[in-house]
């Protein structure tokens, strides 16, 4: 499951035509990974360490995928940063800092 196919229920929340919110995030070529009950397990494990971060059930679909796979998380969510450390992932903020 991408962060960006997760992003077609916003789209359709502001006005988007559901298949023009779809056609748009299939032109991003991106991958799309199914959750398995592995993937649910490492969901469910997450709630406890990001409860007090207040992250959604997609965002610890988004932030389990990342462990699961070794990528780097980008995300507009600032408070995600500070579980880099203890989720032992590389969580970077869009954009970064100061900019």
């Amino acid at each position: 499951m991408s962060r960006q196919a997760c992003r077609v229920p916003y789209c359709t929340d502001k006005g988007v035509a559901q298949d023009a919110a779809q056609l748009a995030v299939a032109a991003l070529n991106l991958d799309v990974i199914d959750l398995d009950a592995p993937a649910a397990h490492a969901i469910a494990w997450l709630r406890a360490l990001t409860r007090q971060f207040g992250l959604s059930l997609g965002d610890r679909a988004c932030l389990a995928l990342a462990q699961a796979i070794g990528a780097v998380v980008f995300t507009a969510d600032r408070p995600w940063v500070a579980l880099g450390e203890t989720l032992k992932l590389d969580i970077r903020s869009i954009p970064p800092d100061g900019h």
